[in-house]
């Protein structure tokens, strides 16, 4: 891919005149492939009342020249919804011999995903999830109203206010006023829709509407719980979304620790099908109709006991794949394991350690929390035994790997700045980096793993997890 940012002088210092505008450039705030952004002085403001800018500089091209009408479309398409307080104000373009600035409006307070990751912005408050959200939503309603679908959403792509109080949608280089699309592959890899991606639907087009409906959802899952829900939305190539579409409500709360409410927000946009997917004004509805997106204290620290003793109880059980029968009194099942595991699993040997540090941490954080060894024990059963009631029903015995090869996703994907990419079949406007789908998609697929239902009680966990050690010996 051409960067022409590389080729572009230092504009460090250099005076931008147009009429009575006159802009001192500062230093370089971000690039791109096909620009550089720098913080700009007014310098027709008083020096006791400062204003600045964001100046976009790019590389002028040849009139009539795909570059130049690449170029000219994405100003042409921002230019037409920046009316809206929630979309960054494009000012004015100035166009020289050599080079083109764009005068944007500057946000002191980064992007969104510096607020979510470096700052903690949204964690635990409900306010600012939906406050911002709210705002996101409305732009992107507004540039549909509009005939502009924006096609690369993304927390890098959304601009905070100092206060990080408001946010502006950016970055127009993907977007397009074809409401029916081919344009496969068009975006960045997280938060792509399946259909956008066309790897199932065999090149049927989309509607770059619903698209975005889709990239919306996994913004709201990033800004919850700091999380993407997975690395591409294919079955082919990510075992984390194999997993999500066997059974989308068990996998994002056995994955994602986020209220039943927020969970069913999420899985009215996280549909295969494009045409049963939720619109934006219901989605607006919705949202404002969630009283959390979060779990409560009770609710978080079972989350965390149930990761925990996934850790412990899934040190490797391959060997013991073929004893299971001789457990009586409890019937085996089959298990994709869709929990984080940071680390990679501790050795058999280490089982009693292990089980007794998840004790530990588990006794003292009910105690900080005001919680009963009988509470804390009534809620972890209460859960397990609502995932051994949905395992049962889809269990049909049984499943050795020479049956049925089973692709364990033992993690889910961090929240990593994205990069964008876009195929050619339909104009291509510029874009802030590329990336290989086929390379930056694949999630990589780990043997095939069987575990047994987590005991409802813990001295039954105990148990289990000291046949898994006397068994591997």
């Amino acid at each position: 891919m051409v960067h022409f940012s590389a080729i572009l002088p230092c504009f460090s210092g250099k005076v931008l005149a147009a009429g009575h505008l006159r802009l001192r450039l500062l230093e370089p705030i971000g690039n791109g492939a096909y620009g550089v952004v720098y913080r700009a002085l007014d310098l027709n403001a008083p020096p006791s009342e400062p204003a600045y800018f964001a100046v976009k500089c790019l590389l002028k091209h040849p009139e009539e020249s795909e570059y130049a009408c690449l170029q000219q479309r994405e100003i042409a398409y921002h230019k037409a919804v920046c009316a809206h307080p929630n979309v960054l104000k494009l000012h004015q373009v100035i166009e020289e011999k050599d080079f083109v600035f764009l005068l944007l409006d500057w946000c002191p307070g980064g992007d969104l995903f510096s607020a979510i990751i470096d700052y903690g912005h949204f964690k635990r408050r409900d306010d600012r999830v939906k406050r911002t959200f709210l705002q996101i939503l409305d732009a992107v309603h507004y540039c549909h109203r509009t005939g502009i679908f924006h096609r690369d959403l993304k927390p890098e792509n959304i601009l905070c206010s100092a206060d990080l109080e408001e946010v502006f949608v950016s970055d127009f280089g993907l977007a397009t006023t074809t409401r029916v699309s081919t344009s496969f592959g068009c975006g960045s890899s997280f938060y792509i829709s399946p259909e956008c991606l066309g790897r199932a639907s065999k090149g049927i087009p989309f509607l770059n509407a619903v698209s975005d409906v889709w990239s919306l959802g996994v913004i709201l899952t990033n800004m919850i719980t700091g999380r993407n829900p997975w690395t591409i939305a294919c079955a082919l190539e990510d075992p984390a979304y194999v997993s999500f579409t066997r059974d989308p409500d068990d996998y994002l709360r056995r994955m994602l620790p986020m209220s039943p409410a927020a969970r069913r927000v999420l899985l009215s946009i996280f549909t295969a099908d494009p045409c049963a997917r939720i619109s934006l004004s219901d989605l607006r509805d919705a949202i404002l109709a969630v009283d959390t997106f979060f779990l409560d204290d009770e609710e978080q620290l079972v989350f965390e006991l149930e990761r925990q003793l996934t850790k412990v109880v899934s040190l490797d059980i391959t060997a013991v794949d073929r004893q299971d029968r001789l457990d009586s009194g409890e019937s085996d099942l089959e298990l994709v394991e869709i929990r984080p595991l940071p680390s990679a699993p501790a050795p058999v040997a280490d089982a009693d350690a292990s089980v007794t540090a998840v004790f530990a941490r588990s006794s003292s954080s009910a105690c900080a929390l005001g919680i009963s060894e009988d509470r804390r024990d009534s809620l972890l059963s209460t859960r397990s035994e609502c995932s051994a009631q949905s395992e049962s029903e889809e269990s049909e015995g049984p499943v050795t790997p020479e049956q049925r090869a089973i692709a364990v996703v033992s993690s889910i994907p961090e929240l990593h700045l994205a990069s964008s990419t876009a195929l050619a079949h339909e104009p291509m406007g510029p874009v802030d980096g590329e990336c290989d789908l086929a390379e930056g998609g694949m999630a990589a697929h780990m043997g095939s793993l069987r575990k047994r239902k987590v005991a409802r009680s813990w001295e039954r966990v105990v148990g289990a997890v000291h046949r898994i050690r006397v068994i591997a010996q």
